[in-house]
């Protein structure tokens, strides 16, 4: 009990210091005014001007990343900007989440359950992984065939604007 208890601490601990990290992440990109010009002045409106830097900051909250990738014409910058989305938290959440996986798992295993998902789907609808599984295996075709005509879409609009590379992540809002 006493090792469960400080297990329950250790991965609130893990977890606070996850979010706290994610919440506090203060990065960003730098648009010139030049590719600004292709925003709304409603939305460039809200972004920090660098007078030295005679650029736009653009950073990682909502209020600003989503329009971004909705807008910016610019698949560079839509890259950059979804890769560091990629990054937020750095190395140290990356670390944090391994040890959340591995705490919730040595939780489980004192309560008796294989894993953290058996654990978890006690209470739940489904009440195992296997009927987790069961039910996606069922069902997977027929979202996969939905999703493909879906990403076709997208990639005939890509390729209509005269872009010649591949649809990627970073482009399925702008698209």
């Amino acid at each position: 009990q006493t090792k469960l208890k400080s297990l329950r601490k250790k991965n609130m601990k893990l977890a606070n210091d996850f979010e706290a990290t994610i919440n506090n992440w203060d990065e960003g990109i730098y648009i010139t005014e030049e590719q600004a010009e292709a925003f709304p002045q409603t939305y460039t409106d809200q972004l920090t001007f660098d007078k030295k830097k005679r650029q736009y900051r653009v950073t990682l909250d909502y209020p600003q990343l989503i329009p971004f990738m909705r807008i910016c014409p610019d698949e560079l910058l839509r890259k950059e900007m979804s890769e560091l989305v990629g990054q937020k938290g750095g190395k140290k959440n990356l670390q944090r989440l391994k040890d959340i996986v591995k705490v919730k798992t040595e939780i489980a295993q004192i309560l008796g359950y294989k894993d953290f998902a058996e654990m978890n789907l006690v209470n739940k609808m489904a009440k195992t992984p296997e009927t987790v599984i069961k039910f996606i295996d069922k069902n997977i075709e027929k979202y996969f065939e939905k999703g493909q005509s879906e990403l076709d879409v997208l990639r005939y609009a890509k390729e209509r604007s005269g872009s010649k590379k591949k649809l990627a992540g970073y482009d399925v809002s702008y698209y």
